[in-house]
């Protein structure tokens, strides 16, 4: 027997293999390494006791038995339990909502073959929507039943709603239709929307505006309406997102406000139609008048990010007057006052804004690669003459005498009356091009 004991004890010591980087450890288990090098020093210590089977038996009930410190935790409710277990069992890993959920939905499951048919059914839908998109993915879902719904309450949400298998169930089969929708609001050109291609410039549009606090309003719309009123509604959240946030710049908060509650009429069939949303959302439809005030003097930069949002609305811009649809990659953004101008620019734009005057939109067109890089930073009277050349309508009418800060003033102003009509809600009464 003791020389079993003292094999078996060797044996152990020999297959535990030291991790290569300590360092590379999640410190929880970097202290569980250093638990075991010092429990190991220490009988080591003590060969006589270890070797012998009855000396063990003793040293560990006489001795450590003794010594084992227990803690009790008492929680208030099972959320609690759920949270506390959870976070001892990670050893100190972040506790997630997306884990928490799953386990509270998988402890609804008692037959186990009914538990394997819902964890499948669980790995299927994170197939889908992804892990890091799993929790705006669950709020927007819940926005459709429920009234401000933070990021932190999802679990709570959940288990107020769901406390049996068969509402699991249904909780899965409602995640697992909506996955797909939410993963092509993410991308146009997604499968999905195979059948309706005349969804692709909303989504599109969404996609570059950045936008998402719609996304509770098409989930309903998509499972209540059908696919041309769906489409009418997807429209009308491109048009409110562009006024309301990109042109006007107001509060975010009100807008999710807004479309928690329209989402919510919808999924409880107090709204049956698009033109009962918009009647719904007019209340952050940006007026006419904001609207033009705030387009002409906006200013977005042509760096980074942001200039595809510059190319969408100078194509948009293009198409409404010339009447042709513009490929947005298909131009070169052109700087009428040059980013880095000489001499001769600066002496028609005050210092204090010349910055700001370069991205003003009134400052911006559409230009074909080739003459873009032919003009340069040359002067503005060059530059006009090849601006003819173009073929863009918008470039082409590029006429003032001189380039200077009234020039760029009314140019947008224009540029304003035609985003009125343009960036238009289609359930208001006829409209017309305002002069």
């Amino acid at each position: 027997m003791n020389a079993n004991n003292n094999d078996f004890y060797e044996s152990n010591l020999i297959n535990l293999r030291k991790p290569l980087n300590i360092r590379s450890l999640a410190k929880s288990n970097q202290k569980i390494w250093q638990a075991y090098n010092f429990f190991t020093k220490k009988t080591e210590e003590i060969k006589s006791i270890i070797q012998d089977g009855e000396k063990i038996a003793s040293f560990v009930t006489e001795i450590v038995a003794e010594r084992l410190v227990f803690i009790q935790i008492t929680v208030e409710n099972e959320l609690n339990a759920y949270i506390v277990f959870e976070t001892l069992n990670a050893r100190g890993i972040e506790l997630s909502s997306t884990d928490l959920l799953k386990n509270y939905l998988f402890s609804l499951f008692q037959d186990p073959e009914v538990l394997e048919i819902a964890q499948s059914q669980w790995q299927g839908i994170i197939n889908t929507v992804r892990m890091e998109k799993f929790p705006s993915f669950m709020r927007y879902y819940l926005k459709m039943k429920h009234n401000r719904v933070r990021g932190d309450r999802l679990f709570k949400l959940v288990r107020e709603d769901i406390t049996d298998a068969e509402q699991a169930f249904y909780l899965l089969d409602q995640l697992e239709n909506y996955s797909n929708l939410f993963l092509a609001l993410d991308n146009p050109k997604d499968e999905f929307w195979g059948k309706t291609p005349e969804n692709y410039p909303h989504v599109r549009a969404l996609n570059i505006l950045g936008v998402k606090q719609a996304y509770p309003v098409l989930f309903a719309a998509y499972q209540h309406f059908d696919p041309e009123d769906f489409t009418r509604v997807l429209k009308l959240a491109a048009t409110i997102s562009f006024r309301y946030s990109i042109v006007s710049s107001l509060n975010p908060k009100e807008l999710d406000t807004v479309y928690n509650q329209v989402a919510i009429k919808i999924e409880n069939g107090q709204i049956k139609s698009p033109q009962q949303v918009f009647n719904e959302l007019r209340q952050v439809y940006v007026p006419d008048d904001k609207f033009k005030q705030d387009f002409s003097l906006l200013a977005i930069s042509t760096k980074g990010p942001k200039k595809k949002l510059v190319r969408y609305i100078l194509s948009k811009l293009e198409a409404d007057a010339s009447g042709v649809e513009v490929n947005e990659d298909s131009f070169s953004i052109e700087h009428i006052r040059p980013q880095e101008p000489t001499d001769d620019w600066r002496q028609h734009f005050p210092d204090a804004r010349r910055e700001e005057m370069v991205d003003r939109l009134g400052n911006l067109t559409l230009l074909e690669p080739a003459l873009n890089c032919e003009i340069g930073e040359k002067s503005y009277q060059l530059k006009r003459e090849k601006y003819q050349q173009s073929v863009y309508t918008l470039t082409a009418i590029i006429k003032a005498e001189e380039w200077t800060a009234d020039s760029l003033y009314n140019r947008q102003r224009d540029l304003a009356r035609q985003a009125v009509h343009i960036w238009k809600s289609d359930f208001l009464e006829d409209s017309t091009r305002q002069s």
